[in-house]
């Protein structure tokens, strides 16, 4: 993501801990198909990612709010949020609610993206039922996407 005035103001008012304030913001803000005007179209954000990527890092008590962007998101012309999910897997781990939050991210744009940190975290098995448990939820191309998106090519044989 790029660093502009726009994301400043936003680190700006997470340092000073208006978190009730962002959660306000992003509520109102977040609406499908619209994007800031201070990013490319390849680079485009819906309008509330700054203060939901903020809070999301922040604490457990955003995640619903974060799950709602995800659903909001373009997923043919957004994928800046892949940062942020990078970000959010080592901030959070794996547990059953990141694990929610990962995987509703992973599924909100339509590049394909190893994330390396999380397929490390599958070395644990605790780990791995979590992620079998959340797997059984999706629909079939669906569970391809997400297992890829932790093994990569070698996915059908783990």
């Amino acid at each position: 993501m790029c660093l502009n005035f726009v994301a400043l103001l936003f680190a700006t008012a997470l340092a000073h801990e208006l978190f009730g304030e962002l959660e306000n913001y992003a509520n109102v803000a977040m609406v499908e198909f619209q994007s800031y005007n201070d990013t490319s179209d390849e680079r485009c954000l819906l309008t509330g990612s700054y203060a939901v990527f903020g809070l999301g890092l922040k604490s457990e008590k955003y995640f619903p709010l974060v799950k709602r962007y995800f659903s909001l998101v373009d997923d043919e012309h957004q994928n800046e949020q892949v940062k942020f999910i990078e970000a959010f897997i080592d901030r959070w781990g794996v547990s059953e609610q990141s694990l929610d939050v990962i995987v509703k991210g992973i599924l909100s744009y339509q590049n394909e993206k190893i994330y390396k940190n999380l397929g490390a975290l599958m070395k644990e098995s605790e780990n791995k039922i979590l992620l079998v448990n959340a797997l059984k939820k999706l629909d079939g191309y669906e569970k391809g996407y997400v297992a890829y998106a932790v093994w990569g090519k070698g996915w059908q044989d783990r």
